[in-house]
């Protein structure tokens, strides 16, 4: 008989990181939004829906120019969004504004 034991206590702290990201997104009062690399929205936090008055169902899966299209935003506010992304997935050096909040689990941790 073999048996075969497998380590995850990396992969359990990389779901635990990811929860707490998902935790800060959610509670933000500024608006998520997380993009696909073809640049369309995959997630939408309700930040983004006061701010935007666009509901989750309706802004998953939009391109940037079809959300920006459906609010009314784009100009100033989200120019250069695409560029952006393109730079920063090519490892160019981007600058973003940022939000901290202080995220816990069920146990405080």
């Amino acid at each position: 008989m073999t048996s075969t034991a497998l380590d995850i206590t990396e992969r359990k702290a990389a779901e635990r990181e990811l929860d707490r990201l998902a935790q800060a997104a959610e509670h933000s009062a500024d608006a998520v939004l997380s993009l696909d690399l073809d640049l369309r929205i995959r997630r939408y936090n309700p930040g983004a829906e006061r701010i935007f008055g666009v509901g989750a169902q309706e802004a998953v899966g939009l391109s940037i120019p079809e959300f920006n299209a459906l609010t009314g935003a784009g100009g100033e506010r989200t120019a250069g969004t695409a560029e952006f992304v393109q730079r920063a997935l090519a490892g160019e050096a981007t600058w973003s504004a940022q939000t901290y909040c202080p995220v816990s689990d069920l146990v405080g941790d």
